[in-house]
């Protein structure tokens, strides 16, 4: 970048138009950016010299600005200033608004200048900044922001609501709610104790379960997918399998707490677990369909727990 002398009372004038370098320093004042600066040297003696600025804001309006710059030459200092609060650490020099020119519109042009010393001569700064954004003369458009990374899919399993228990051979309904904020689900999935048990493609995601496993306790899950390949996991509901049903014949006892019933068998006394008691009565023989219980807690503690699905008379 040249510059033109004209002896000790001329001027030098430059429109910085260069990257400004170290001194691009973030700052929140300015949000579409952009400035010019021209700077000259309107008189230079064997010791010192004089300065002057014009500062045009380019870019969105601001209430307090700060221009910043390097002197070239290492003997340069600020002796006095005008028009701004000026001060210098090392070569970088600051100059910020007053009061009465902190605003400043946007094609607004503000002067300032000050007095300075220097051993030789007084190279010209080759680089500004205004709010911490380079001065080069022209409007700074800002990239629009980046889009944020993706999001993950939200699934929640809706059915079975409670712990179910389930008797085996009979179905269950499952059912998931899915969703994905910044895309679209491909699919969900149902697990059951680990074992994937189906996948679909389209909501409503369901499915019927027609309860075959071991009998015993298992977990259920849904998970979903979205159109990036990340996954989400719903809540884990767990749930009971039933022996397969069975017909146990034997004769009906008292249990010793009160209200409980027992059916003694030739080789088990299982406790009858039902809503209907009309034919439990001690000493009754009976034909009972229903599904074992062994992990079933109750209040009654004598006999293994029996799920009772009918009853007749033996």
């Amino acid at each position: 970048m040249s510059m033109k002398r004209r002896g000790v009372a001329g001027a030098v004038i430059l429109a910085v138009t260069g990257a400004a370098g170290a001194l691009v320093t973030a700052s929140p004042a300015m949000a579409a950016s952009g400035c010019k600066v021209s700077y000259a040297v309107v008189s230079q003696w064997s010791t010192g010299f004089q300065a002057s600025l014009q500062v045009t804001n380019l870019g969105d309006p601001v209430d307090g600005w700060t221009l910043q710059f390097d002197f070239p030459e290492a003997t340069q200092r600020v002796a006095q200033g005008w028009s701004a609060s000026w001060s210098q650490t090392g070569a970088r020099v600051g100059a910020a608004s007053l009061p009465w020119n902190s605003a400043l519109g946007t094609g607004a042009t503000v002067g300032i200048g000050f007095v300075g010393s220097s051993a030789g001569p007084a190279p010209v700064p080759t680089a500004f900044a205004l709010n911490g954004v380079p001065c080069t003369g022209v409007p700074v458009t800002e990239s629009p922001s980046p889009l944020p990374d993706n999001q993950p899919p939200t699934v929640t399993l809706t059915s079975p609501q409670r712990n179910p228990d389930v008797a085996w051979g009979y179905d269950l309904y499952l059912a998931a709610s899915a969703g994905d904020p910044d895309g679209e689900v491909t699919k969900v999935e149902f697990y059951a104790g680990g074992a994937l048990l189906f996948t679909d493609t389209m909501a409503p995601y369901e499915f019927t379960y027609t309860v075959r496993g071991t009998p015993g306790g298992f977990s259920l899950w849904a998970k979903a997918y979205d159109d990036q390949g990340l996954t989400a996991t719903s809540q884990s509901i767990s749930a009971f399998v039933f022996s397969p049903a069975e017909t146990i014949v034997g004769v009906v006892e008292a249990g010793v707490e009160t209200g409980c019933w027992l059916l003694v068998t030739d080789t088990t006394r299982y406790l009858l677990l039902g809503d209907d008691q009309t034919l439990f009565t001690p000493g009754a023989g009976l034909r009972i369909r229903g599904t074992t219980r062994p992990s079933l807690g109750t209040t009654c503690q004598q006999g293994t727990p029996f799920l009772v699905y009918s009853v007749q008379p033996a």
